[in-house]
């Protein structure tokens, strides 16, 4: 299974182009089929999961790059981050909506997917810590994104409360 790409290859988010009269994302990690994509490129439609790494800079969230990735299509994983698409999972915390500081180039993407994204909401990284994800089953699909959002932290004693991730999904 293709694993989701916070950035493509050269650092910047994926371009955007219209298609059908609405602006619509051109990556590979939409499951949703859009009017206008070249024949061949059509993927099947489902529920994908959109993440922006943010960290806390002298008082302000700045989206960083990591270099962590998730599996695009792990209901489980959805149902555990925000009850979506798995609803036996109980979220980590209920879906809090999208922060009101968060980054201005997460809230560039978020307005983006305004129409086609839901169940916005994010955690920090304490909070993803503090989940079992070895006993969910989770953890290799989750390890590559928490040491890169580790990274991010420099402080000593690793308190990472600086560290979050803001994501919706799409269908």
């Amino acid at each position: 299974m293709p694993r989701v790409r916070l950035l493509d290859e050269r650092g910047r988010l994926p371009a955007l182009r219209r298609g059908d009269g609405r602006l619509t994302r051109n990556t590979p990690t939409s499951g949703a089929v859009y009017p206008g994509r070249p024949a061949g490129e059509e993927k099947e439609m489902g529920c994908d999961i959109h993440v922006y790494p943010e960290k806390l800079y002298k008082g302000k969230w700045i989206y960083r790059k990591v270099q962590g990735e998730l599996e695009p299509r792990s209901y489980k994983l959805f149902g555990i981050l925000a009850g979506v698409r798995d609803e036996e999972q109980v979220p980590i915390v209920p879906p809090r909506g999208l922060p009101d500081d968060m980054s201005e180039t997460t809230a560039i993407e978020a307005k983006i997917w305004e129409r086609d994204g839901h169940t916005p909401s994010w955690l920090t990284l304490p909070e993803l810590l503090n989940f079992d994800w070895k006993a969910a089953g989770l953890w290799n699909e989750v390890q590559d994104l928490i040491y890169g959002l580790r990274e991010l932290d420099e402080t000593e004693g690793g308190n990472y409360s600086s560290i979050r991730i803001v994501f919706w999904f799409d269908n």
